[in-house]
């Protein structure tokens, strides 16, 4: 009788388990997808490169390597690419403020100013920034 008792206890506490188990999985699968497929790779780095070009930033020099192997078992790719850009100071502090608003995942690792424009009067900044993406593999 007691190991019945305790069969029918542990039956039960899995029971619970499951329900809890199915009820979490269907939370999580009404957030959708954390990152986006790879195949979206093509819009969404358009998708960059038009909120630049919507700023008035021109865009001097791009260098897209390809994207690297899957790692960290979370079969997520990481696109790495570089951008040389050329406008004015507010363009670029708005260029950070739109990144920061997106629904994209964009890492910016480096920012590097290669030119203020005061020698030449254009005051336009020349700019090297490289920027970091994910996409489920």
């Amino acid at each position: 009788d007691k190991l019945r008792s305790e069969t029918a206890n542990v039956k039960k506490d899995l029971e619970e388990t499951q329900s809890e188990l199915e009820r979490r999985r269907a939370e999580l699968k009404e957030l959708g997808d954390f990152l986006p497929p790879l195949t979206r790779k093509p819009q969404d780095l358009r998708t960059i490169l038009n909120m630049i070009e919507g700023l008035g930033i021109r865009i001097t020099k791009t260098d897209f390597p390809p994207p690297e192997n899957p790692g960290g078992g979370g079969k997520y790719v990481t696109v790495n690419f570089t951008l040389e850009l050329q406008g004015q100071y507010r363009a670029f502090k708005q260029l950070l403020a739109k990144i920061q608003q997106t629904d994209m995942i964009i890492r910016i690792s480096s920012f590097e100013l290669k030119d203020t424009g005061r020698d030449n009067q254009s005051f336009e900044w020349r700019v090297i920034i490289k920027f970091e993406t994910y996409f489920e593999s």
